[in-house]
């Protein structure tokens, strides 16, 4: 009996790493590129901040705009004043994800929440009239909470 203990152990020891091995190996998420810039078609290249969402798209942040990259291709969103569902401002100052997959950006314009089946923002705002709205539009920072 204690022999076939050793042969056990010794057998989950070997095959523990190969196991992980293939994990790491079959994961898409370990992509890995060495720069993105303009000439790759990101909007400016200082950028503010980066977040890999849910669905494995890579969200770069910057002074000028909110770039989508999905390995192949950049996807670029600017702040259009006579379009009011483009995102709120071109400053980005963070991204995150709420446990809904709702994309949620702070902007110099306010804060962006981003309708993913579309690509289009719903913008939340300063308002003078709504006591609850924004203090101010320039935003930096966010912090989801545990209810999404």
């Amino acid at each position: 009996m204690r022999k076939s203990r050793k042969k056990y152990f010794i057998a989950l020891w070997l095959l523990i790493p190969l196991i992980l091995l293939a994990q790491v190996k079959s994961n898409p998420s370990n992509l890995l590129f060495g720069h993105l810039t303009t000439k790759d078609g990101l909007s400016y290249n200082e950028i503010t901040c980066i977040f890999k969402d849910s669905r494995g798209f890579i969200w770069v942040g910057t002074k000028d705009g909110l770039n989508r990259y999905d390995a192949s291709s950049v996807k670029k969103f600017y702040h259009y004043s006579s379009q009011p569902h483009s995102i709120a401002g071109n400053y980005i100052g963070q991204i995150d994800e709420d446990r809904y997959g709702n994309l949620w950006i702070a902007t110099d314009g306010g804060i962006s929440k981003l309708d993913m089946r579309t690509d289009s923002f719903e913008n939340f705002q300063h308002n003078d009239t709504i006591a609850t709205s924004l203090n101010l539009n320039k935003c930096n920072t966010l912090l989801i909470d545990n209810a999404g």
